[in-house]
């Protein structure tokens, strides 16, 4: 914190100790009463006289910013579920009453904006713990480096949101159709005309049913399917307009591609393992409804094995140009 000190100051009023009394640290470091009347004042170890109105301005901004930090730093506390300081609970004060109410509005008004602006990025919201906030941050952050490695950078507007159950439910996204009426559970889908990924949340009991490639259920695992989510967004994104002319098994295959690609090496390995015999599609007419629906698991492999063998990036790349030999199930008679 700046090294802020008032020499020759008036002694707080009654009044400025009401008002800063909840921070006591700020009086024993800065002195923030009537600095605006101090005959001398010392600003980052310099000591100064007859400070002038900018003067005044800055040391008012500094305190202003240390009284900020202060507050951010109890709110931090609250939000993590922890105990305020001891310097609150154990020195009472007049006001104390006001500032625990300040602070639980704060608090609340909080939440909102974290996601608002959540993992630095004006597009992107998240709806989740804080657990799962950074969780979505991290994996936000893999995917679209990956993208952006390769040239197809992207400033992604989505929105992903946690919850304890997930259901796709028939038409729920209409580049993705489904033959059924009853809702189906997932752990989770990007819904591309609201821009938002729905994930069901590690802490719901079902995804523990849930064994993907025959594994169980783990953080990694967990981590590893919201980027397959999240390439899937910024697929619809980058093909724009175009996002339907790509039949939905080409959407899966280039998000389960870059899921894989993106895999921490043991997990990759421990998954390929169990597939050895797997290989790449032989023709791209394989990357279809029916092949994918037989064996999504299986598919994914092949799917992975196809972008490296025809130049990973550069696949994905021709893929989303559609200048790879594709069948859409959907237009057959």
């Amino acid at each position: 914190m700046p090294s802020l000190q008032a020499n020759g100051a008036i002694p707080p009023s009654a009044k400025s100790r009401r008002n800063f009394g909840s921070w006591p640290s700020l009086h024993q470091d800065i002195g923030v009463a009537r600095l605006a009347n101090s005959r001398h004042v010392t600003l980052h170890g310099r000591r100064l006289s007859q400070p002038n109105a900018a003067l005044r301005r800055v040391v008012f901004e500094e305190v202003m910013m240390a009284r900020a930090r202060s507050l951010q730093a109890w709110l931090s506390h609250i939000l993590r579920g922890h105990q305020p300081p001891a310097s609150i609970t154990e020195r009472p004060r007049r006001g104390h009453a006001t500032l625990v109410l300040i602070l639980a509005l704060l608090a609340a008004a909080a939440v909102p904006v974290k996601a608002l602006a959540a993992c630095g990025r004006s597009g992107v919201t998240v709806v989740g713990s804080p657990g799962e906030h950074d969780e979505a941050c991290a994996a936000l952050g893999e995917v679209l480096q990956y993208f952006a490695d390769g040239g197809l950078a992207v400033e992604l507007r989505v929105t992903i949101r946690f919850q304890q159950s997930v259901h796709l439910e028939s038409g729920a996204d209409a580049a993705t159709p489904l033959t059924t009426v009853e809702p189906i559970p997932v752990t989770g889908f990007y819904l591309a005309a609201r821009q938002e990924i729905r994930m069901t949340s590690s802490t719901s009991p079902w995804v523990y049913q849930r064994r993907p490639w025959g594994l169980p259920w783990d953080q990694p695992l967990a981590h590893s399917i919201l980027k397959h989510e999240i390439a899937h967004a910024v697929i619809y994104q980058l093909l724009g307009a175009n996002h339907r002319k790509l039949p939905r098994a080409w959407h899966e295959a280039l998000a389960y591609a870059v899921q894989i690609a993106l895999m921490a090496p043991d997990l990759r390995a421990g998954i390929l393992a169990r597939y050895p015999d797997r290989q790449a599609f032989s023709s791209t007419y394989h990357i279809n409804d029916f092949v994918y629906g037989v064996d999504p698991d299986g598919f994914a492999i092949a799917a992975y094995k196809t972008y490296l063998r025809d130049g990973e990036i550069e696949f994905v790349k021709r893929a989303l140009s559609l200048q790879l030999e594709m069948v859409d199930m959907n237009d057959l008679p």
